[in-house]
């Protein structure tokens, strides 16, 4: 298998207008595996059927969901460890740090060092125009 990506132009907004822009690789999105197929698959190579996989890993995505509300990481083994954080606004003092200053609420992912290592050496594969 093989990561398709595309030549993207990006143009230097520091430059001129009329600056040539460069070309970058880009990965092409719109390939997606959705959870029947992850659930077929992950079904042929375990002991396990489709519908008591889809239940755990919807029962996984509601745990990691309490876990980050209560401000938990959650590490996964072998995948990686999921982890909220958060932005705001900037005080001069530290008592001016408040929750009303917090602006946006992100979820963060730092891969495995085994999930790295699993992509390192993938091939890739230039597609000549973007697929709609």
């Amino acid at each position: 298998m093989s990561i398709e990506f595309k030549a993207l132009p990006i143009r230097n907004p520091n430059l001129r207008k009329n600056a040539k822009a460069k070309y970058y690789p880009q990965i092409c999105r719109t390939r997606k595996i959705d959870i029947e197929k992850m659930c077929n698959d992950i079904s042929r190579n375990t002991s396990l059927n489709e519908h008591a996989i889809r239940h755990v890993l919807f029962a996984l995505e509601s745990q990691i969901a309490n876990y980050m509300e209560e401000g938990y990481s959650v590490d996964i083994p072998g995948i990686g460890i999921i982890y909220p954080s958060i932005s705001g606004e900037p005080s001069d003092t530290p008592e001016g740090v408040k929750a009303d200053k917090i602006k946006k609420v992100n979820i963060k992912f730092r891969p495995a060092k085994r999930l790295k290592q699993a992509i390192k050496h993938v091939e890739f594969k230039k597609v000549k125009k973007s697929k709609p």
